[in-house]
């Protein structure tokens, strides 16, 4: 209940919520557009620009459905994820990387719209600014289950020791993708760049959610310690906690859950490789099959080990496990990053 009051506090301050939106979200995209496009791909801003600008009046265009019924509500839905989900397109192909981070922008969209759908009371809620800041937050994925803050020395402990790891990992990851690799095998340049990747990404997911939180923004944890996970299952749960939510609230759940696991798993893995189809498939300009091979892989494994506890002496054994399955199954992942952007020595 204390974050729910809390995000009632902040909801009635649309201005902070613009401007926190505008503040945090846009300056994070324009750093991941000079990153992922390059000085080359500056003359795409623009373009870029109107793929946001799209994807977020798609969204914006959903308010005034959140009063309208069921049936109705459900007709303007799939006409604003219809528009959502072609935002992208207004970026040249040629663009990979930045028609990779609006197809990101258009699936947080529409993940957000049918969350809403399913709850429009809290999106009513809200009011107008707040609803239009809630859409580019990704930490909350499911409204009526709003986050709930940590202190904020906790916030402020994470942001000192995740910072300067960041900062490493991005020099390093920058030295690595720069160099040739004519002396190491492909799976050993593949292990070695997706572990400062990930590495990267999980101080990423720390540092984002602190600040967005010491902001005055509301934001759930992305990632719980993904590294120490005990088994694929444990990994999952660790793993983009938002998005787990998400699934366990509107698909897993719906579908039976833990009465009918495997329908259930497998179709929440489906329903995430078939977003990561799309967007991957988006910006390389083709459907690829590598992701819902990834996640249905993922899924099997997930269930396979979904009632494993290992203890004891058996721990450290099965993180070890767990972290090679996932650096050999992320070969299948990566093939479509490097689709997107060169991920691997192109000398071979």
């Amino acid at each position: 209940m204390q974050g729910w009051h809390s995000t009632e506090r902040q909801a009635r301050r649309p201005l902070f919520h613009l401007a926190l939106a505008a503040g945090v979200v846009l300056p994070a995209a324009a750093g991941l557009m000079w990153l992922v496009g390059g000085a080359g791909g500056v003359r795409y801003w623009p373009a870029m620009a109107l793929a946001v600008a799209w994807a977020f009046a798609a969204g914006c265009a959903f308010f005034p459905a959140l009063r309208l019924p069921q049936r109705a509500r459900a007709s303007l839905l799939a006409i604003c994820v219809a528009a959502a989900v072609a935002a992208p397109l207004a970026i040249p192909p040629s663009a990979t990387g930045l028609r990779f981070l609006a197809a990101v922008l258009a699936v947080t969209v529409v993940w957000k719209l049918y969350d809403l759908h399913r709850s429009p009371a809290c999106g009513i809620r809200m009011g107008f600014a707040a609803y239009v800041a809630y859409l580019p937050n990704w930490f909350w994925f499911v409204c009526r289950r709003p986050p709930v803050s940590p202190p904020v020395a906790r916030d402020v402990r994470r942001v000192l020791v995740s910072a300067p790891l960041l900062a490493g990992a991005i020099a390093l990851a920058f030295l690595l993708f720069r160099a040739n690799w004519p002396w190491a095998p492909f799976f050993l340049e593949h292990c070695i760049k997706v572990a400062v990747v990930f590495f990267a990404a999980i101080q990423i997911a720390r540092v984002s959610a602190s600040l967005w939180r010491l902001a005055g923004g509301a934001a759930d944890d992305a990632t719980a310690n993904p590294m120490a996970a005990r088994t694929p299952a444990d990994f999952w749960r660790r793993w983009n906690r938002p998005y787990w939510r998400f699934t366990r609230e509107h698909v897993f759940e719906p579908l039976g859950g833990v009465r009918r696991p495997v329908l259930a798993t497998l179709a929440a893995f489906a329903v995430s490789g078939l977003f990561h189809e799309y967007v991957f498939g988006v910006a390389a300009g083709r459907v690829q099959g590598w992701q819902m091979a990834f996640f249905m892989l993922h899924g099997g494994a997930t269930l396979a080990t979904m009632r494993v506890k290992p203890r004891g002496a058996a721990v450290p054994l099965w993180v070890a496990g767990t972290l090679a399955f996932n650096l050999a199954s992320a070969i299948l992942f990566f093939r479509s990053v490097d689709a997107v952007v060169p991920f691997y020595w192109r000398g071979r």
